[in-house]
């Protein structure tokens, strides 16, 4: 706060002194009346209020002091500035212009205030009004190398490079040869498509500082771009003479080698780039991006296992960068190597913290392996990180689900629901997954309840129409709707044998038995779950068939099935009801 009340105080200053209204007379302070101090005193309270206002982001109220401001003192140059800054802020372009006009006209010796009109003329594409300001600017400060250089920016932006180039040879002559000048014009001579002259330009800056890496980098690299690969070549060998590790010469041996298909070549210099600390991270990153979609066309075991070989030096050289590990696990999970990839994903995650797909990615990953121990600890960290999204919970139901923790499940899946409020994909997954947690517990009418949500969203839904049929069945409950529902799931997924022993189930319950062997018979040979044959043992005992329905309940108990009601069948030939 106090930094704050100094820094009003500084404006007040600059005001007073800058930008009020000064009379013309030559009579000392002491003939001032206090009218005329009291006027002062109050267009600086404004002004200070009107500055602490739009730092605070009040811009309206800002506005309104800046214009009771304008009315004590219209012919304040300070006072239009800012209402030009004001409306730049605001994106009302013809006031900011407007403002800005007039704040030059006031106090035309301010170099602020030209600045601040060229950048709006900048923005309005008007870069030849710009210009115009820049040259009177130079005829008044010719010492004031910035301008110049702002001259230069200006006739690029103008499309007139000519004019940027002579006047960069002038700035030359006026202060001297530099990196900076050099690399403009190469810059512009790149633009207008002059490979000699960028050659001669960078030959005669190298004449002068033959030591200077940077500049034998822009050779090389333009020497490469015009084919002329021995000269590049030979340049980049006389960089890494002086830098083993030199960015631009591996580059450049690396894309020579790649074109010539010489691939082992190609990654050693490839891996000595990713040798160096200093080549950054997210340059590394973008080379094994496009290498990860381009190898695709490589039909390479040795291939692959130099990329593999590179991502390792990308991990070693920045072990603690994200992106090396997340690369990584990219490379490992398109080979296969999942357990591996999990690894990477999570240090990736872990330092990274808050990139939220590399969250996803890992728990997807624990997911589709069934490591549920680290599904539920990582889903706890990814919650902590992101507590508003959805997946992180749903994840962390299904870990609970897996360990037979309902109560918890029930719980993170309710949450997730509150988060997925317009993600209906993820809601079905909830309340199919909330529908089956309570068939399980056997609190039929919660179960019924999700099915009839998630069926709500998705109505063509095969496996929850087959699910919801199926748990009906055993309960013996709405029958009729249950084979409305697995009739449709057939027809959306004709011959799923599971859906069939569904239907066929459904209509054992309805004492259908020679419809339900109809349904089953057609496949019951091709079939391996135990509860579908042990189903098809029962629907034969009912038509009377007790010798081949005591077949398929020995198929069943054969297939796995450890149920001691079956057992009973077996031995007793007779179905308790």
């Amino acid at each position: 706060m106090k930094n704050f009340s100094i820094y009003l105080s500084f404006i007040a200053l600059s005001f007073v002194l800058v930008s009020c209204y000064v009379s013309k007379s030559t009579k000392s302070k002491s003939i001032y009346t206090s009218a005329n101090n009291d006027k002062e005193a109050h267009l600086s309270a404004l002004f200070i209020e009107a500055c602490s206002q739009r730092l605070l982001g009040k811009l309206k109220e800002a506005e309104w002091y800046l214009k009771q401001c304008e009315q004590i003192e219209p012919s304040s140059a300070a006072v239009q500035y800012e209402l030009s800054s004001l409306y730049r802020l605001t994106n009302r372009k013809q006031e900011a212009l407007s403002a800005a006009q007039k704040a030059v006209k006031l106090n035309p010796n301010n170099v602020w205030y030209q600045y601040a009109l060229i950048k709006i003329y900048d923005q309005n594409n008007q870069y030849q009004k710009s210009i115009e300001i820049l040259k009177n600017l130079i005829k008044k400060y010719p010492n004031n190398q910035e301008l110049y250089k702002q001259l230069v920016l200006e006739y690029e932006l103008n499309n007139q490079p000519e004019k940027a180039l002579s006047l960069l040879d002038e700035t030359e002559k006026k202060w001297g040869y530099s990196f900076d000048i050099m690399y403009e014009k190469v810059t512009i001579l790149y633009f207008i498509d002059k490979p000699k002259s960028i050659e001669s330009e960078l030959k005669k800056y190298l004449q002068l500082y033959p030591n200077d890496f940077k500049a034998k980098e822009v050779l090389a690299g333009m020497f490469y771009k015009n084919k002329e690969y021995n000269k590049s070549l030979q340049l980049a060998n006389d960089l890494l003479h002086e830098d083993s590790l030199n960015t631009a010469a591996h580059l450049i041996y690396y894309d020579y080698y790649i074109s010539q298909n010489e691939l082992n070549k190609a990654f050693f210099h490839l891996n000595q780039l990713f040798l160096n600390p200093d080549y950054d991270v997210k340059e590394k990153l973008s080379v094994l991006i496009k290498l990860y979609s381009s190898s695709i066309k490589y039909q390479d075991t040795l291939f692959d296992k130099q990329l593999i070989q590179l991502c390792q030096t990308f991990v070693s050289t920045h072990p603690l960068a994200p992106e090396s590990h997340s690369i990584y696990a990219d490379y490992l999970l398109r080979q296969g190597k999942k357990q591996e990839a999990i690894t990477e994903y999570y240090k990736a995650a872990i330092l990274s913290k808050n990139k939220y797909a590399i969250w996803d990615q890992l728990l997807s990953l624990e997911y589709e392996t069934g490591m549920y121990d680290s599904l539920l600890k990582h889903s706890e960290l990814a919650i902590d990180i992101f507590p508003n999204q959805a997946m992180f919970y749903t994840y962390k139901g299904i870990a609970y689900k897996q360990f037979q923790q309902y109560e918890p499940a029930i719980q993170q899946y309710k949450t997730a629901s509150d988060y997925a409020i317009d993600n209906n994909n993820l809601l079905e997954i909830i309340y199919t997954e909330l529908a089956e947690i309570y068939n399980q517990i056997k609190n039929y009418p919660e179960s019924d309840k999700y099915f009839e949500y998630a069926l709500t969203i998705h109505p063509d839904n095969s496996l929850v129409l087959n699910n919801d049929a199926y748990y009906l069945a055993l309960r013996k409950e709405k029958l009729d709707k249950a084979e409305k529902m697995i009739k449709r799931a057939l027809e959306l997924s004709p011959n799923n044998p599971n859906y069939l022993d569904t239907y066929a189930w459904v209509l054992y319950q309805q004492k259908r038995y020679k419809e339900a062997e109809n349904v089953l018979k057609p496949i019951i040979d091709k079939i391996s779950s135990a509860t579908v044959l042990e189903h098809y043992g029962d629907i034969l005992f009912h038509l009377n068939k007790k010798q081949e329905a005591i077949e398929y309940w020995k198929k069943s108990k054969d297939a796995g099935n450890p149920s001691d009601k079956l057992q009973k069948k077996i031995e007793t030939q007779i179905i308790e009801e």
